[in-house]
């Protein structure tokens, strides 16, 4: 398949993974610019199913992740993911994954699972002033998690090695951003300043906050994380402020890729 062709079936299979309205004759030239029997031929070739197939399980693997990792209804799901009606959207749901909408939720959904646990899973810790040397960095939208790890590691190796941790600092999320690029800071506390890291600037840092330990989650996936903390703060009724959120690591994280993961973070709340 030639590359333009190629090109716009990418860009139409990602108009169908970000949209939550079902897939129409028109929307599809607006986005493959082709018709939608031709587009519908060569997306078929190059994918091994329809358009509509494509766009119905893309529909129903969004809603099993509203079921598994948020507390939105079922109703609301349904129609969050273009349904018209709960009833349309179960018979769907249970033609692809087997069961119902509620069972799968009952077998499924972590945030339960965390409520009925016994474990405090956060401690509320007011930071003072905590004083960081930082290198700032950026991250563009396409970025994956192994040049991630890379940056982080020549961030941390620049700001000094003899440090017990360091931190990530992030200004906004880069998965949610909509700018260019992120920003996010790799720091090291007061501490574990080296004195070949003296032209770095400073960054001070205070507030309240939600101060999560990873082993508690680390069931769940580092990327799930952050996304579970703020549910977990939700039900409990804390309301969150604009603020960096903060990353604990030792210099071990930093031995591979695979070992790159916090051993606590915090979310800022009011």
């Amino acid at each position: 398949m030639k590359g333009d062709v190629r090109n716009r079936m990418d860009r139409l299979e990602e108009f169908i993974r970000k949209s939550s309205e079902i897939i129409t004759s028109d929307s599809v030239p607006d986005n493959a610019f082709y018709s939608y029997r031709h587009a519908n031929r060569l997306f078929k070739s190059l994918k091994g199913e329809s358009i509509n197939s494509y766009s119905n399980k893309i529909r129903l693997q969004a809603s099993a992740e509203y079921l598994k990792y948020s507390a939105k209804s079922i109703s609301d799901i349904a129609f969050e993911v273009g349904y018209q009606s709960v009833a349309a959207f179960s018979k769907a749901f249970k033609k692809q994954y087997g069961m119902s909408p509620s069972l799968f939720r009952e077998k499924n959904n972590l945030l339960q699972k965390l409520e009925d646990g016994d474990e405090a899973y956060y401690k509320i810790r007011y930071i003072d002033k905590m004083k960081v040397r930082v290198r700032k960095l950026t991250l563009k939208p396409e970025f994956v998690y192994e040049e991630f790890y890379q940056q982080s590691k020549e961030a941390f190796l620049c700001l000094g090695q003899e440090a017990k941790q360091w931190l990530l600092l992030w200004d906004e999320d880069p998965e949610l951003s909509m700018v260019a690029e992120s920003r996010y800071y790799a720091g090291l506390e007061q501490n574990g300043f080296d004195r070949q890291a003296s032209s770095a600037p400073i960054m001070f840092i205070s507030g309240l906050y939600a101060i999560f330990e990873a082993k508690h989650l680390k069931q769940f996936g580092y990327k799930l994380w952050a996304q579970l903390a703020c549910e977990l703060l939700a039900l409990d009724g804390k309301q969150l402020r604009e603020g960096f959120c903060l990353e604990w690591f030792t210099p071990a994280s930093l031995a591979s890729f695979d070992a790159f993961a916090p051993d606590q973070f915090a979310i800022p709340i009011a």
